[in-house]
């Protein structure tokens, strides 16, 4: 059998190897004793990756160690045959079991996407794949299929994520996309029907605004707190205290948030625009769209830092960049319809203290990105964000009147 156990980051991986049956089961309860003697306080997972067969004796071991770790267990790498087996027997229930993680090439593939943490692939008309950085884990992989699943069952129009596979060292998630392409490249190539786009994009989000999230999303409030907090090793108390402030401020909303809501992720399937990139949805103030909207635009355009460019948004490097400002203006127009002059700038105003709060959890939001990368950010933001955050929060205070 060779059951072997390693621990890791206070977790104590338990291999399941070869044939478990009557007549190596209590070899296999054996080694688990001593793994639990070394490692008593760690958090289990059975790897089932090397698992060939597993009987009801191999079964009552498993159980066993449940009950000892009073928590249900993680099987990992499970084959078919070992997942119908588990199945069978009502496994499935008790103990949290994947299967096992299928490779998947991108050799030859069209490159369709990019994000900071990411790319799109079309492996063929009905599917594409989305590879993330190998610094990004399975569970984070899994949140945003889950998170995609769920924004397709609750009326958001988004592509239909099936299967998690794994592209040498790094996850990738599965999507149904029909014959679809980014947004971005039919505005550039079709400058003729851009502005019919950007509208429909604007009025897109807007529609999307309106919807009413279930209890179980996440609160996008929180969620930047949790980002804010995550920087204190690059940020002064006082830096933290008022981005917190700042956050406080925005009214509470319960209807959908994408928290990434840019052209970048948006595909277009059959003249429709479908919404990609779900791994932050949740619930809140639109406030939160716009501003990021205003960063991915204004300010990435504006104060272009040495490696994040709106090539990343785009997937290219727009030749002129009125490219980058249209979108802003034109979704400042048809989401809002201001009716004078001083109503736009009060709303660039706010998106501009929103998206620049965005520019700076960029650092927590994509933890991956070089740590250089992230004190050019912040030490941008001291230079033009951080000296007026007093102003900011008047500013703020008027958001009720648009959001």
């Amino acid at each position: 059998m060779g059951t072997i156990y390693e621990c890791s980051d206070k977790i104590l991986t338990i291999f399941l190897n070869g044939r478990i049956d009557s007549n190596s089961s209590a070899e296999l309860d054996s080694k688990i004793t001593e793994a639990l003697e070394k490692f008593p306080n760690e958090d289990v997972i059975l790897n089932a990756e090397k698992l060939e067969y597993i009987s009801s004796a191999g079964l009552r071991v498993l159980l066993k160690l449940q009950k000892k770790k009073e928590q249900k267990l993680k099987i990992i790498n499970t084959s078919l045959e070992i997942y119908d087996i588990l199945d069978v027997t009502g496994f499935i229930n008790m103990f949290d079991v994947q299967k096992r993680i299928r490779e998947v090439s991108v050799d030859g593939c069209k490159l369709i996407g990019q994000g900071a943490s990411s790319k799109v692939y079309r492996i063929n008309d009905d599917t594409i794949v989305k590879i993330f950085d190998k610094k990004i884990g399975f569970d984070r992989v899994k949140s945003e299929q889950e998170h995609a699943k769920a924004a397709f069952v609750n009326g958001i129009p988004t592509a239909i994520a099936f299967d998690i596979v794994k592209c040498g060292e790094c996850f990738g998630t599965m999507y149904e996309l029909i014959d679809a392409s980014p947004l971005p490249v039919f505005l550039r190539d079709n400058p003729d029907k851009a502005p019919e786009y950007r509208k429909k994009y604007a009025l897109l989000m807007k529609e999307l605004h309106q919807l009413k999230m279930p209890e179980s999303f996440q609160d996008v409030i929180s969620l930047y707190e949790t980002w804010i907090h995550k920087l204190e090793y690059l940020l002064t108390d006082e830096e933290v205290k008022g981005l917190l402030e700042l956050i406080s401020l925005i009214p509470k909303r319960d209807t959908f948030v994408h928290c990434d809501f840019h052209v970048g992720n948006i595909m277009m399937q059959n003249d429709e625009l479908v919404l990609v990139d779900m791994a932050d949805i949740g619930k809140g103030n639109p406030v939160i769209d716009i501003g990021t909207a205003y960063f991915h635009y204004k300010l990435l355009a504006d104060h272009p830092v040495t490696k994040f460019t709106i090539k990343v948004v785009f997937g290219f490097m727009p030749d002129d960049i009125s490219f980058s400002y249209d979108l802003w203006d034109d979704l400042v127009t048809y989401y809002f319809n201001p009716a004078t002059q001083e109503d736009r700038d009060k709303i660039n105003m706010i998106a501009s203290v929103i998206g620049n709060i965005r520019y700076i959890v960029l650092c927590a939001k994509h933890s991956q990105l070089d740590e250089d990368l992230k004190k050019e950010i912040i030490e941008g933001a001291r230079t033009r964000f951080f000296p007026h955050i007093e102003e900011y929060k008047d500013v703020l205070k008027d958001m009720d009147k648009y959001f």
